[in-house]
């Protein structure tokens, strides 16, 4: 895949996760009377809590891949300085690292987190 169709692809997940935004009524702490329904409520509301997070940090990443785009830099792993395999991309347009790379930063992560 070339370049402008990453930055096609880029754009469009972009635009799917503005779309699908968590709006503040389904984070809303609401108290019910029955206790199953509060239950209900607060997994509900994580659930949208780590829906918001988690498409709050790729678009973060999608930012920071369309600002490789524009440099040149695209696909290009940041830690090595080696190309990010076509496979990887094709998967994870986002992703600023090779696969070798990213499997060490998070060994290290969960070598430090045991510690």
């Amino acid at each position: 895949m070339k370049t402008q169709e990453y930055k096609t692809l880029l754009t469009m997940k972009l635009q799917d996760i503005e779309k699908s935004h968590v709006s503040p009524e389904e984070i809303a702490i609401e108290r019910s009377a029955e206790i199953m329904d509060e239950i209900q409520q607060t997994a509900d509301r994580d659930l949208a809590l780590t829906t918001r997070a988690l498409s709050w940090r790729i678009s973060v990443a999608i930012h920071a891949a369309l600002d490789r785009v524009a440099a040149g830099s695209f696909g290009i792993c940041l830690s090595c300085d080696e190309p990010i395999t076509e496979r990887r991309l094709n998967v994870l347009p986002w992703a600023g690292q090779c696969i070798v790379c990213q499997q060490r930063e998070e060994n290290e992560l969960v070598l430090a987190a045991a510690a």
